[in-house]
């Protein structure tokens, strides 16, 4: 018995240290390392992948947003072309009945039989709200998101910008500050003033062109 036992390790001791049983080894190891790095080449593209989906997925909102504003800044001049100004009320119902805003912009919410809460709301969330005030109109953007504040709200000398034209100004407030400012609004100018969440309230004239008055609070206040 004892012998057999000699035997046998002394056979373990020859497989172990034999050539091919140290290849065998190596290629394992060598297998192993590829297989690591196949897993984390195959992790980069599925994160690089959902980047780029979620990039291209704000970008799409972005320009629908941007489609939104245009329109609908176009059709609030359209409604009060005959009216000596904007009045100073909420407009925003009165718009989505009209049927200027676009469906996918629009919440209706049952109140009552009688009454139904009307809303503009953004693809990022948020919400859009537009407001009389007399010689000129509002839209405030509740909750804008950075990176659309930082795309959409730069405005040209001209009053044009990407939500429409015959801009005046506009003032973003967030929980660190307020921000106010007549055109042209360049992005060196949003880059400071746009946070995480803003309020963003753009001032359109009736023709293009008139003077740019700071806004007080109206509406909905800034979210923390």
């Amino acid at each position: 018995m004892g012998v057999f036992v000699i035997n046998t390790v002394r056979k373990w001791k020859v497989t172990l240290n034999s050539p091919s049983f140290e290849n065998s080894i190596r290629k394992r190891g060598i297998s192993l390392i590829e297989a690591v790095l196949y897993l984390v080449i195959a992790l980069s593209v599925i994160v690089g992948g959902i980047v780029f989906f979620q990039q291209a997925q704000l970008s799409n909102q972005i320009t629908d947003t941007a489609r939104m504003s245009t329109g609908v800044s176009s059709q609030v001049r359209g409604l009060f072309q005959n009216q000596r100004d904007f009045g100073t009320d909420q407009l925003t119902a009165a718009m989505v009945k009209s049927g200027a805003v676009p469906s996918n912009f629009v919440s209706i919410t049952p109140v009552n039989p009688y009454f139904t809460e009307d809303e503009i709301v953004l693809p990022f969330g948020g919400n859009v709200e537009i407001f009389g005030q007399e010689s000129y109109f509002v839209m405030q953007f509740n909750r804008l998101p950075k990176a659309a504040c930082l795309r959409l709200m730069s405005v040209g000398i001209d009053g044009s910008g990407s939500v429409g034209t015959g801009i005046t100004g506009l003032s973003i407030r967030t929980q660190d500050g307020s921000f106010g400012q007549a055109v042209p609004i360049s992005a060196s100018d949003l880059g400071g003033a746009c946070k995480d969440r803003n309020q963003v309230s753009i001032q359109f004239s009736r023709d293009g062109g008139g003077e740019y008055v700071m806004l007080g609070n109206i509406g909905t206040q800034p979210a923390s």
